[in-house]
């Protein structure tokens, strides 16, 4: 578990259930949740509802307690920052991969390296129970998109692998994915 800033980085707990729903509750507040589905391509609300947010840390959870998914919390005196999470069989041919979902980090606290401390203890978590972390990098500003695919690279040691470049539309403006990967 690392120590920064002075914030800590630990296992998400079943008590930790209220900081994440208010985390997932309202965009605005928060960095790292996407507001368009990069797969589905459709605008998600700002605001979600209690049993979408329920269903979604459930579902983490779970997977958790069933050895198929890393999650961490980033923590200061108690209060939660953000989290991030892994899963794995994402790919069922693929058992050595797991999925690396972006870190949600409260807006107040970006630029603290919180987002990169969670990613590493996923990465060091998952030695031996995943040999790849893979990742999607997708935003609606080009600017962004640039910034997160170089910390990524640069910091994070993950690798571009692939890019669909006008892969879901917003507002008649198409957006690119990324596809990026790094061994644990």
């Amino acid at each position: 578990m690392e120590n920064q800033d002075s914030f800590i980085i630990r296992p998400l707990k079943i008590s930790d259930f209220d900081s994440a729903a208010e985390l997932l509750s309202d965009t605005t507040k928060v960095t790292g949740l996407n507001r368009v589905d990069p797969i589905l391509g459709e605008e998600m609300p700002g605001k979600r509802t209690n049993s979408y947010i329920f269903d979604r840390f459930a579902r983490i959870y779970r997977d958790v307690i069933n050895g198929n998914a890393i999650a961490v919390v980033a923590e200061d005196k108690g209060r939660i920052l953000g989290f991030c999470y892994a899963v794995g069989n994402v790919w069922p041919e693929s058992p050595h991969i797991a999925e690396l979902r972006t870190p949600i980090i409260r807006t107040e606290d970006m630029d603290r390296g919180i987002g990169g401390a969670m990613i590493n203890e996923i990465k060091r978590q998952a030695k031996g129970k995943f040999e790849i972390l893979s990742l999607v990098i997708s935003s609606d500003d080009e600017a962004i998109t640039k910034k997160l695919e170089s910390i990524y690279s640069t910091q994070l040691g993950f690798v571009r692998w692939g890019l669909a470049p006008k892969f879901y539309k917003k507002e008649d403006k198409y957006y690119p994915l990324i596809f990026m990967y790094s061994f644990v």
